[in-house]
């Protein structure tokens, strides 16, 4: 079902699924996952993915490649790891399907998280680019789909998306182990 609130912007994704509820458990997992840097969380993380694709399988018919959100370089650093390339990662070996880190983020922005709603529409707004080592046709006109850990408002998802349409992609599909309430 389309929330509300998704229905007031016209996203550049075709679609977004969510494998969970970012609630409970589940939340505290993924803040270690993200910030403790608990990586052997991924296995679990992506077997819930994997699941919930096989009882969806349209969310990958037709999918040429995977991408993911990319970090900030100096993010990056602090982190050690980009939680959502080594899901797209571990997906991407499962179901044979090439994952490309095709997307740069270009400047830092406040963490989506510390943010209202209103703030979050505007903080990521042009944040994303293909990065420039990638080859013009690895993206035009080919149906990709995006890997997060979380989706909230979407924006991170529709930015990236903007910056894979603005390349020529033929459709994005995006996918979340967990969907914000």
């Amino acid at each position: 079902d389309v929330c509300p609130e998704c229905r007031k912007i016209r996203p550049y994704f075709s679609s977004a699924y969510s494998a969970c509820l970012y609630e409970g458990s589940l939340k505290e997992l993924i803040h270690k996952f993200k910030y403790d840097n608990r990586r052997t969380l991924s296995g679990i993380f992506t077997a819930i993915m994997l699941d919930f694709i096989e009882d969806n399988p349209g969310i990958i018919k037709g999918i040429d490649a995977i991408t993911f959100v990319p970090l900030h370089k100096k993010r990056a650093l602090v982190r050690a790891f980009n939680q959502s390339e080594l899901l797209a990662r571990l997906i991407g070996v499962k179901l044979g399907i090439p994952v490309i880190g095709c997307l740069e983020k270009t400047r830092v922005t406040r963490n989506q998280n510390e943010l209202s709603r209103e703030q979050r529409l505007v903080n990521l707004e042009g944040a994303f680019r293909i990065s420039a080592n990638i080859k013009s046709d690895a993206v035009k006109g080919a149906d990709m789909l995006i890997i997060d850990d979380v989706m909230t408002t979407g924006t991170t998802l529709n930015e990236t998306s903007r910056a894979l349409m603005g390349r020529d992609a033929k459709l994005v599909r995006c996918l979340t182990l967990a969907r914000g309430i």
